[in-house]
């Protein structure tokens, strides 16, 4: 019976696995990378960009007190993976990032994420989101935060952060 798998073992070479479409690494820094949940698209529309948080150590403990900083930003597929910051945040874990994704009926290259204010009129105190409009640099904040946004970028759903357990 042959396999349904979408990648093959070479038998040469077991070590080595060929696959349908090109498959690379991204990142060679000293810094560890990585997405989050496996529900949000890390690819631009435009296919040139893909989502990216980054830390310098993987092995970190998460408490809740140690405000560990995670960067925001992404690898520009078009020269040659090059990972630039746009922001930080203290709003991720390592099961769903930061909810970094894209709004991706946006023309102007937007993104959507967790971040942290100080004010206390929040509906989720201290938990927010910020759009960042990577073309100009803009940044917007809004006072909720986000958990996906619809495909066409005129709705998000929005959760209780502070009651997930770490």
């Amino acid at each position: 019976m042959r396999s349904k798998s979408k990648h093959v073992l070479n038998n040469e070479n077991p070590k080595k696995t060929t696959f349908p479409c090109p498959v690379r690494r991204v990142g060679g820094s000293n810094r560890n990378h990585f997405f989050g949940y496996y529900n949000k698209n890390i690819w631009s529309p435009c296919g040139r960009y893909i989502l990216a948080n980054s830390v310098l150590n993987m092995t970190d403990d998460l408490d809740p007190d140690s405000n560990l900083t995670a960067g925001v930003g992404m690898f520009d597929c078009e020269k040659k993976d090059e990972f630039s910051f746009f922001d930080a945040t203290t709003t991720w874990n390592w099961q769903m990032g930061c909810q970094l994704q894209w709004l991706e009926k946006d023309k102007d290259l937007q993104v959507i994420y967790n971040t942290r204010s100080s004010k206390d009129n929040l509906f989720y105190p201290e938990f927010s989101s910020t759009i960042h409009n990577i073309k100009t640099g803009k940044k917007t904040h809004l006072p909720l935060p986000v958990y996906v946004v619809a495909p066409n970028a005129k709705y998000a759903l929005s959760i209780d952060y502070s009651r997930l357990q770490i």
